[in-house]
């Protein structure tokens, strides 16, 4: 009985998550390969609950990428990124229930090895959950401070927690994006396009301040760092915006492969739409011309030459 109330679970599971782009519930044998593999893990000897982190920046793909997280039977992953802010981190402790962590009240100023244990916990009647993790961006702590960048190395070696880099290279797309995503924080509007907005968002040119060009490159340079630094004493998948806005599932295979984890991850369909597509960054950006001009007698000139005509996405 207590298998069957499982895979009752996971079904559901599996259907319910298809508007987040990870499942398709059409692929029966695939749907029953899969609770196979649940079948297998759950008739498996208790272990270890895997920790994982998901370690991006902004704009980089990694809310599409935590969907199909969220949605896989077999993770327990935190939608909301849990170092953001206080109310973002009594989120992420309170999802799943666990009482014990309910009743620990936290700052967000607290050591980092106080506060990341709650970001792994998994519900104990949830036994088929074999993996957990959640969204770190490196502008969370670990480029705030010496001491948070050491607690963080030391917890992530001490409890064998894996690490999936999601880089984006193209810089200049990325604080094209990452600009419209401001204004429309600031206007209170949705920073994600989904197939169900038939509107112009992304189909026109923006105009992005030079100063703002110039303070986000940089942003972005030192955020890259922190990644370069993290991921040369951790071990680490390194995973690329461009391939999974080409073909996402040899992407998620690598995960796969990496995390050990014994349900295949699918991209499904998404509901998610890329925009900013266009090839050249004057077919993207109004004032491209006065941007380029400027930022070719600075340190970024060599990013000009190899990005402003280079598409991110082949398809």
């Amino acid at each position: 009985r207590p298998q069957k109330a499982m895979l009752r679970t996971i079904i559901i599971a599996s259907l319910s998550t298809c508007a987040l782009g990870g499942w398709d519930p059409e692929n029966t044998l695939a749907m029953q390969a899969d609770i196979h593999h649940v079948q297998e893990y759950h008739s498996e000897a208790t272990r270890e609950v895997q920790k994982f982190v998901l370690l991006t920046t902004a704009r980089s793909g990694s809310t599409w990428l935590s969907s199909i997280f969220h949605g896989h039977p077999q993770m327990s992953f935190h939608l909301k990124e849990c170092l953001a802010d206080q109310p973002s981190m009594e989120s992420c402790n309170a999802d799943w229930g666990v009482p014990s962590l309910l009743q620990t009240a936290q700052s967000l100023n607290d050591p980092l090895v106080n506060i990341l244990p709650a970001f792994f916990q998994t519900p104990t009647n949830l036994t088929w959950k074999s993996h957990v993790g959640f969204k770190w961006m490196t502008q969370q702590r670990l480029s705030q401070d010496t001491e948070s960048f050491n607690d963080a190395i030391q917890f992530m070696k001490d409890q064998n927690v894996k690490l999936i880099a999601l880089r984006r290279q193209d810089p200049l797309r990325r604080c094209l994006s990452l600009y419209d995503m401001d204004l429309r924080k600031n206007a209170s509007l949705a920073v994600h396009k989904f197939t169900t907005d038939d509107s112009d968002w992304g189909k026109t040119k923006i105009s992005v301040p030079i100063d703002y060009m110039h303070w986000c490159l940089d942003w972005y340079e030192t955020n890259d760092r922190i990644i370069n630094k993290i991921t040369s004493q951790i071990e680490a998948v390194h995973i690329f915006y461009k391939d999974l806005c080409t073909n996402p599932q040899p992407v998620l295979d690598k995960i796969h492969n990496y995390l050990h984890i014994k349900m295949p991850i699918r991209a499904g369909n998404t509901d998610f739409q890329k925009i900013h597509r266009a090839n050249s960054m004057y077919d993207l950006m109004s004032n491209w011309g006065e941007v380029r001009e400027n930022l070719l007698h600075t340190h970024h000139a060599s990013k000009i030459l190899e990005f402003e005509n280079k598409p991110e996405c082949s398809v």
